[in-house]
């Protein structure tokens, strides 16, 4: 898909008509499907909103370069509403690490928030811990939990290759469905190994995990007035549905939904559900 506009080196994309959404794409660089790409982006755009989305700078059709961290997400997020002319607070709708920033958005600039969705995500870097989310989720025995740390601690020191990524990738895809049917898309997706893997860089934007450590939401959940959905897959190892709950209970009046068949995919693997809960919260 071909960005609607480039501001400043920000790819900016927008599909559908009807009231505007912000979706938030993911702030990380473990994708190799950008967000505008992404089941969720043509979900909403089928359901009769005007979404509007971004790379982040460094990812895909950005050429910005990239600073990767909280504040530069939440200045882009204004600076797309504006470029795409919405003055007003619109919904914004994160998942995972697009969630995390959702949340920074409303509680930073709760100007721009008039509702707020979060699927799957974590309050931040503590809450991994917190909540036993991946790679805790395998425990301190487990294989995939030191490949896990080895190869994502290789990254976040810059000493990564793609090797690294493409393995980091498949660890986490390989325990975030439900229904194993759609796990080989998402392989498939992530590529081949390559004889060049071992001399190419990660994506820039990898060190995300490293930049968010500290950062913590947790405490001011309460500070937050607008109407929030929050969901949850009860599956779903990389966000724990106890992460979930958290969330909810610490927002006056939020809507907490689990999707008892799914995983960290709910717009996948749940679809019907996951329209019908957005629809009726959006309404």
């Amino acid at each position: 898909m071909e960005p609607i506009d480039i501001k400043d080196g920000l790819a900016i994309y927008e599909i559908g008509a009807g009231d505007p959404i912000l979706l938030f794409p993911y702030p990380h660089g473990y994708t190799r499907t950008r967000t505008a790409e992404g089941g969720l982006f043509e979900m909403l755009g089928a359901m009769g909103h005007r979404v509007i989305t971004f790379d982040p700078p460094g990812a895909y059709a950005s050429s910005r370069r990239p600073d990767v961290g909280m504040p530069e997400m939440l200045a882009c997020a204004a600076e797309v509403m504006k470029a795409r002319g919405l003055s007003g607070p619109v919904p914004v709708v994160g998942h995972s690490m697009g969630g995390l920033c959702a949340l920074g958005l409303a509680l930073e600039r709760p100007d721009l928030v008039s509702r707020l969705v979060i699927i799957d995500s974590l309050t931040g870097g503590p809450a991994v811990r917190r909540h036993r989310a991946m790679p805790y989720n395998w425990g301190y025995v487990s294989l995939s939990f030191w490949r896990f740390v080895w190869h994502g601690g290789k990254i976040g020191r810059g000493r990564g290759t793609l090797r690294d990524h493409k393995i980091l990738q498949r660890l986490v895809m390989n325990a975030s469905y439900h229904d194993r049917g759609f796990l080989a898309a998402h392989l498939a997706d992530i590529g081949p190994d390559l004889e060049t893997d071992r001399d190419s860089p990660p994506p820039a934007r990898d060190i995300w995990p490293v930049r968010i450590l500290r950062l913590d939401y947790a405490k001011r959940l309460s500070e937050i007035q607008t109407p929030t959905l929050v969901m949850a897959g009860h599956y779903d190892p990389q966000v724990p549905e106890a992460a979930a709950r958290d969330i909810a209970s610490g927002i006056a009046g939020a809507r907490l939904v689990v999707f008892s068949q799914s995983g960290h995919y709910p717009y996948l693997e749940q679809p019907e559900l996951f329209k019908s809960e957005i629809k009726t919260f959006l309404a």
